[in-house]
């Protein structure tokens, strides 16, 4: 019973999943509606054309028709409630259950006008009733379409065998007792299940392969959303990780799939100090809300300067700003130290307007960057004699002046126009260093 029971599964289609919504429904009861005018205006039709002048064959016709208009009539009733009243795959479910035993009804009375075009043309219309049920609708359906073919058949053969249905109306010879018999009833009756079989069968491998499809399909489309709403997501964090790293650190982070743990190797790179002059004061004169403003105006352009020449806001310590180039990604040094300084220019270019002193002291050097910090949190930032010197050199230049190192002025000489500063004495440098004072 396993066996057999997992054979008729399978030949049903009962193992793939075949999800309708009410919209599948509400689009065969449209075709009803119109598919069934049709067939009923076919069937009177063909009273004239089959039937010709013959009298015994007319009166079939007719007989037919009294039974099959009223099931045409009926499904069509049907199919308008489903399409005009239904309202839930339930309600749409049920009227299906409904239009089955009536559209198999309606197509095989026709099988009662036999030695003529309609018995066959009955015959069709089961077997694509079938086929059709079977393929769009899910596996229970098709096997109550099959099912009922089978019953509703068997019982006209039975009709046959009483005599209660005259079967060759143009041959009244075969109206025999031998034509009757048990052995030929069945013949008759195995060779149309048989039909009715193969046509269930081949629909079933149709549904499965199309239903298998879908959820193939269904499959993708879902493997895709999420891969979208992954990629998004990634994208957001991306988004509101550049709040807080250096646009440069995230797209290198991102582009170079590296652990930001092992971002760290010595390079030479061009340091930028900016500080911003009298803050202290200030911050005992304004209030939070003025403080605010003002700050986030000095950092909202010294960021945008920095930006537009490719360097990498390192931190903000209180009104300090430490910016790097060459850090993530090198360019050069001579290209590093020219971009740091056109900052500088920038950024006191920018801020002049506004009334904010701003003094800046830049260093190259080789230094160490990567990512250094503790177990709870990191930070990608820089170490070593340039970042010491440029942060030394900040406070010693003049209010709204830039100063710079020997390195920097080597490596921009013949760009950029810098005048001899003199030896400075810088905290941690046991030698004089040689500063330059960029012209404005």
């Amino acid at each position: 019973m396993g066996r057999a029971g997992e054979f008729l599964g399978r030949l049903a289609g009962a193992d793939t999943a075949e999800p309708l919504t009410a919209r599948d429904y509400r689009r065969a009861a449209w075709l009803t509606v119109f598919v069934v005018p049709a067939l009923a205006a076919g069937n009177v039709l063909s009273r004239q054309v089959l039937s010709g002048d013959d009298p015994g064959l007319l009166a079939k016709y007719d007989q037919f028709l009294r039974l099959n208009l009223p099931g045409h009539g009926l499904m069509l009733v049907i199919a308008l409630w489903m399409v005009l009243g239904a309202r839930s795959a339930r309600a749409y479910r049920s009227a299906i259950y409904l239009l089955i035993p009536i559209a198999v009804w309606t197509s095989v009375t026709g099988l009662w006008i036999r030695g003529s075009l309609t018995h066959f043309v009955g015959l069709l219309l089961v077997v694509v009733f079938i086929t059709t049920v079977r393929v769009y609708f899910d596996w229970r359906i098709g096997v109550a379409a099959f099912v009922t073919a089978v019953l509703m058949h068997a019982g006209l053969v039975g009709l046959e065998a009483a005599g209660q249905v005259p079967p060759h109306p143009l041959h009244p010879e075969l109206m025999t007792v031998e034509y009757r018999s048990s052995a030929y009833m069945i013949g008759h009756f195995s060779w149309i299940l048989l039909i009715y079989l193969l046509a269930f069968v081949f629909a079933s491998f149709v549904a499965r392969k199309f239903r298998q499809g879908e959820n193939a399909l269904r499959d993708l489309n879902s493997s895709l959303e999420r891969k979208v709403s992954e990629q998004v997501a990634h994208i957001e964090r991306v988004n509101r990780l550049r709040r807080y790293v250096a646009p440069q650190v995230a797209e290198h982070m991102i582009e170079s799939e590296v652990d930001p743990s092992d971002m760290r190797d010595r390079r030479v790179i061009s340091v930028l100090f900016a500080d911003l002059r009298g803050f202290t004061e200030l911050t005992e004169k304004l209030d939070p809300g003025e403080l605010e403003q003002l700050l986030n105006k000095y950092f909202t352009e010294v960021t945008s300067a920095a930006y537009d020449h490719g360097g990498t806001i390192d931190k903000f310590i209180g009104d300090a700003v430490m910016i790097l180039f060459g850090a993530p990604q090198a360019t050069g040094e001579a290209d590093q130290a020219l971009r740091c300084v056109r900052t500088a220019v920038d950024i006191q270019a920018r801020l002049t307007p506004l009334d904010y002193k701003v003094r800046i002291g830049i260093a190259t050097g080789e230094s160490t960057v990567g990512s250094f910090g503790s177990a709870q949190r990191t930070e990608f930032t820089a170490f070593g004699v340039p970042v010491n010197r440029a942060a030394r050199l900040e406070p010693l230049a003049p209010s709204g002046r830039v100063l710079i190192d020997e390195r920097t002025h080597e490596l921009v000489a013949g760009q950029v126009e810098a005048t001899p500063f003199g030896e400075v004495e810088l905290k941690g440098f046991a030698e004089p260093v040689r500063a330059f004072e960029v012209a404005s």
